[in-house]
């Protein structure tokens, strides 16, 4: 396995420009900077982002598993050894340009900037592991759009439509205005758990692709 990853912030660029990590194993590198260690995965390549001992690390996962670092036994281990809780299991998706996604003219929103948002539900959770938070709503159709500096400084989106305004194509258009919060010459990434798959299919049909999967462990 080898030891020489590129640092997570390089690697994440370059998946989302569509040069995803070489197949060769599992890789061990210090935890970024902000409030989370992560396991990423990608095809036949692993990354643990922790200050743990890499040799303690490895010790843990079997070299012949390619889904080891992702396997509940794993993931169970380390969220122990860092002394907190692991996240969910999602599907990291990016775009390599925030700015070439374009918002379908069908459902127009009037998204405004929004500084006194900070205790919407969907907010708070962004601002527990995202910096640098960029908020936009539209209060007639309770639309909200979040993005921000989030896993090794990426920037990441999410957005959240009142129920009654689903299936009627509403969220592929918020999804473009959550991405065009992203300043311009940037990727942009969303992660989605795996079960949500009304959100997946927007994020696809927008023009996201899916790149790997993450597990984050929020320090405490």
């Amino acid at each position: 396995m080898a030891t020489d990853a590129p640092a997570l912030e390089r690697v994440f660029a370059q998946a989302a420009a569509g040069r995803p990590p070489p197949p060769d194993g599992l890789h061990v590198m210090p935890a970024p900077p902000g409030p989370v260690d992560a396991v990423v995965g990608f095809s036949f390549h692993n990354i643990v982002a922790s200050e743990l001992d890499t040799d303690e690390v490895r010790a843990q996962v079997d070299p012949d598993d390619p889904a080891g670092p992702l396997r509940v036994t794993f993931l169970a281990w380390l969220a122990k050894r860092l002394g907190t809780t692991a996240g969910s299991l999602d599907v990291v998706l990016a775009c390599a340009e925030a700015r070439s996604i374009a918002a379908p003219a069908s459902h127009p929103f009037a998204l405004s900037r929004r500084a006194d948002l900070v205790e919407h539900p969907r907010v708070r959770r962004a601002g527990e592991y995202r910096t640098d938070l960029i908020v936009a709503a539209d209060d007639r159709l309770d639309a909200v759009a979040v993005a921000g500096r989030g896993l090794a400084g990426r920037w990441e989106i999410s957005f959240e439509l009142d129920q009654r305004r689903r299936g009627a194509g509403y969220g592929k258009t918020l999804a473009a205005h959550a991405a065009a919060l992203v300043p311009a010459g940037q990727p942009v990434f969303a992660q989605v758990a795996p079960a949500n798959a009304a959100s997946l299919r927007v994020l696809l049909a927008v023009g996201f692709r899916p790149i790997g999967s993450e597990v984050l462990f929020r320090r405490v």
